[in-house]
């Protein structure tokens, strides 16, 4: 062999193992076009118990190949820097991408970082530079951390307005349903947004100063974690307590002042809700300066199935689950899972409560939808726990037939049980009638076989 092809053989060889042990600690995403071009966003992931090393990634996502920005996000990882390790509260991973940054995104819970890593966000917010906290942001810090004189245990309360207090509503038992503050509901924030529900109990908010805050929205503690529950009555919900907000901060150098956005909600299972990403990338909008979008495309750049809340108490759990930075980067999805076997959310149910119209329908072996017209009408009224269905003449607005009982709704799997029946609908009565719907915008699609074994697909329209 040449001395020049050795040489070309050894530096192949040292770029190959460079390749390999270059396993990435953190993520990069360079944005695309969009308002955003040349906005620089740090994420900063890091807690035991709402996997924001699950959505932050996909919001980083959205933001940079939706909106332009160029994301980095930073993680939590075991000692050794091999894989992401939420339990360890002393690690963050590049934190000089925070120098650079124009806005931070941070859900850490009782962090202890290093002096020299707590000064990048010191300085970052000496300059008046703008930070979204979301859920467990309130108690970013923990420990006697300090730089100058601000403790970094303060850092919830003196930056974002609040604290750690306590669970307002019951954890894992009641929702949250989001309701937009009358007055400031035309805030930029909120443009786009109608209907957030979040899987996360309602946090206490003791401290907040509403007379400095801005309340964008406040939380309705629900019955269940049914995405359709009904707030509950009594002094839970009377005040309710608010769970989004925008404010001025003073910097940890006591003198500048900068804004801030934080929402107690944003579990990763909560950021399944459309309009709560949207409030998210609403809010980087606004503290970015620029034009907030009427209705920001918030859609999933790579699919999202989040892990169910809830600590990974075994010692070795992030060990055996070895889940790697490298699995989140564009074009991958890799979820944390648990350690008590429960890995997944509650099935998110279709909002099919309403009045519907009947707008198109397929049925048996027909090839396409047909549209739904003719001499009558037909309407569909869904309350929680019953059904009736009505087919009304135009002309005379008589009713021709109609078919009413109870149903019932696991996850996308509708049954209706017939319990009266008119003209034309006897020989279903009593039958339960099985059906999968979903629910997209204002039309409810529902397809199944009925009990005589014909095939339908209908399209029914909301009625408003």
């Amino acid at each position: 062999m040449t001395a020049s092809k050795l040489f070309i053989a050894i530096t192949c060889c040292f770029a190959a193992l460079a390749t390999f042990a270059a396993e990435p600690t953190y993520l990069q995403f360079d944005g695309k076009s969009g308002p955003g071009k040349g906005k620089r966003v740090a994420f900063i992931a890091g807690d035991e118990e709402y996997r924001s090393e699950e959505s932050l990634p996909m919001l980083a996502k959205i933001l940079s190949q939706r909106h332009g920005f160029d994301c980095t996000v930073l993680f939590s990882l075991d000692p050794t820097g091999t894989y992401i390790d939420p339990n360890n509260q002393k690690s963050i991973t590049n934190p000089q991408a925070i120098a650079k940054a124009d806005l931070i995104i941070i859900q850490t819970r009782f962090r202890q970082w290093a002096p020299e890593e707590y000064q990048y966000l010191a300085d970052y917010l000496n300059a008046g530079k703008p930070i979204i906290g979301l859920r467990t942001a309130t108690h970013a810090f923990t420990g006697s951390g300090k730089t100058g004189d601000f403790k970094w245990d303060d850092f919830g309360l003196k930056i974002l307005g609040e604290k750690w207090v306590n669970h307002h509503g019951g954890h894992k038992v009641q929702g949250t349903r989001g309701v937009i503050e009358p007055a400031n509901a035309n805030h930029p924030i909120l443009n786009g947004v109608k209907d957030v529900f979040a899987l996360s109990d309602v946090y206490t908010v003791a401290n907040l100063d509403e007379k400095v805050a801005k309340v964008l929205m406040r939380g309705a503690v629900t019955a269940t974690l049914e995405p359709d529950s009904k707030p509950i009555d009594g002094p839970k919900n009377n005040p309710m307590m608010p769970v989004a907000w925008v404010r001025d901060y003073t910097a940890p150098n006591g003198a500048t002042k900068g804004k801030s956005f934080c929402t107690t909600m944003a579990a990763s299972v909560d950021l399944k809700n459309e309009d709560m990403r949207r409030m998210i990338v609403n809010a980087a909008y606004f503290l970015s300066g620029l034009k907030v979008p009427a209705k920001a495309d918030v859609s999933y750049v790579d699919p999202y199935e989040p892990t169910m809340y809830g600590f990974n108490s075994p010692a070795d759990f992030y060990k055996n689950r070895n889940l790697k930075v490298a699995d989140l980067v564009l074009g991958k999805s890799a979820f944390t899972g648990t350690g008590s076997g429960s890995n997944s959310a509650p099935q998110e149910r279709p909002r099919i409560v309403g009045t519907w119209k009947l707008v198109s329908t397929k049925y048996g072996e027909a090839k396409e939808h047909t549209a739904y017209a003719g001499a009558s009408t037909r309407n569909k009224i869904i309350n929680p726990t019953h059904f009736v269905w009505l087919e009304v003449e135009n002309s005379s607005k008589k009713i021709v037939t109609a078919a009413g009982g109870k149903y019932t709704l696991s996850g996308n799997i509708y049954t209706e049980t017939i319990d009266f029946a008119g003209q034309g609908m006897e020989e279903y009565a009593g039958k339960p009638q099985k059906f999968t719907v979903r629910v997209e915008g204002d039309k409810l699609m529902q397809s199944g076989e009925l009990s005589d074994g014909m095939k339908l697909e209908e399209v029914w329209e909301r009625v408003k």
